[in-house]
């Protein structure tokens, strides 16, 4: 294998390894952020859970938990606002 090509092998590694360690990495802080929604209010970890892992509407969600669709618009927003409020003390703690 020419020079080229080694280049080309290392550069794709590297690309795969950067992919799977960003990819471990957002793991582990969508399981730090749901572990700390969960110990406020699983409701609203459940919501959150629904709507950006599972890609449910609110209206999905409404209807599979047997809640109004404004609350779980009302959950969902305080969840968000949760998320917030740990990725700043996150981002303070590096």
């Amino acid at each position: 294998m020419d020079n080229f090509g080694l280049l080309l092998l290392q550069t794709i590694l590297l690309t795969v390894i950067n992919a799977m360690v960003a990819g471990y990495m957002a793991h582990q802080m969508t399981v730090y952020l749901l572990i700390k929604i969960e110990e406020e209010d699983y409701r609203e970890r459940n919501v959150l859970t629904m709507c950006y892992i599972n890609g449910m509407r609110f209206e999905e969600i409404a209807k599979k938990l047997n809640y109004n669709p404004d609350h779980v618009r009302r959950l969902h927003g305080r969840g968000i606002n949760k998320l917030r409020e740990l990725f700043a003390d996150r981002i303070a703690d590096m």
